[in-house]
């Protein structure tokens, strides 16, 4: 019965989870900034059969100007470097030598920033990446909790191989790490 955003929705499986999860009740609201990546997601959540699901293409300032407060929950898997993919992702490690993280840090800040605003009060948001940097995860949840009293970080189930997240601080330690020679998979933070 919530009402979910995923904020950085392409290419669609983490928002068919959250469809999954909701259990035909509720609403997912899917966005995509790309209107290329915006028919990935389409096509994959058509494949799922999610009747309660919005899909949009808009910056996440724009949906913040609109739909303050509107969210139980909101996902916000930001763009990144990328690192942690670059077992996997040639392509990833040319973006990280064009980019890094420098080119990813404002707009991380940006959709946090708007992802905050359309979530009610008392709501969960959720941020994660796919990369290894510091500064894009742990520095970042710290930036922006700085920035918000009213933030806190919950503790999260972690599985098998999962890592607390770099103490920085003693909160930041309920954050989580997937490392790669821990699990399989990628590098991930959340």
């Amino acid at each position: 019965g919530e009402r979910v955003l995923d904020l950085c929705a392409a290419p669609g499986g983490k928002a068919t989870r959250l469809a999954a999860d909701l259990e035909d009740s509720g609403l997912l609201w899917a966005n995509e900034i790309s209107r290329q990546r915006v028919r990935a997601l389409q096509r994959t959540l058509e494949l799922t059969g999610c009747a309660q699901a919005v899909i949009t293409s808009e910056t996440p300032e724009r949906l913040a100007e609109r739909l303050p407060g509107y969210f139980d929950a909101v996902l916000a898997d930001a763009p990144c470097s990328g690192a942690g993919m670059f077992r996997r992702d040639p392509g990833a490690v040319r973006s990280y030598q064009s980019y890094g993280s420098e080119h990813c840090l404002p707009l991380q800040r940006s959709i946090l920033e708007a992802a905050w605003r359309m979530l009610r009060p008392g709501g969960r948001l959720v941020y994660s990446t796919c990369t290894f940097s510091l500064e894009e995860n742990e520095s970042m949840v710290a930036w922006f909790c700085a920035r918000h009293d009213d933030c806190q970080i919950l503790p999260i189930m972690k599985a098998p191989g999962v890592s607390d997240g770099l103490m920085l601080s003693e909160p930041l330690r309920h954050t989580a790490r997937i490392w790669p020679h821990r699990c399989a998979g990628d590098g991930h933070f959340c």
